[in-house]
């Protein structure tokens, strides 16, 4: 089973193991089952309450669709043929080159 290893809320390792008990046991930390509905990885902050997973936040602004289980910027990405980057001090979309 795939399971992650927590500490403080968030996870510090990902591993393969046959349980939950024995991958604590070897780690000393808290271990959870993840899956591809509840995916996780390092880094990710992981929500006892809920057992749900969530990637790190990609910049202050950007706001996550738990829907869609993903972040989202306070506006969306151009419907063009060019290419951007985000630009977090103007909050807003950056063209980076043309497609």
């Amino acid at each position: 089973m795939n399971i992650a290893i927590i500490e403080n809320g968030i996870v510090v390792n990902t591993i393969v193991c046959e349980s939950v008990e024995l991958a604590e046991s070897i780690t000393g930390l808290t271990a959870v089952e993840y899956t591809d509905e509840n995916p996780a990885g390092i880094d990710w902050t992981y929500n006892s309450i809920t057992n749900k997973f969530t990637p790190p936040q990609p910049f202050p602004s950007w706001i996550y669709n738990e829907e869609i289980k993903q972040w989202e910027a306070p506006m969306p990405y151009p419907i063009d043929d060019n290419f951007y980057d985000w630009d977090e001090t103007t909050t807003s979309w950056v063209q980076v080159g043309e497609g």
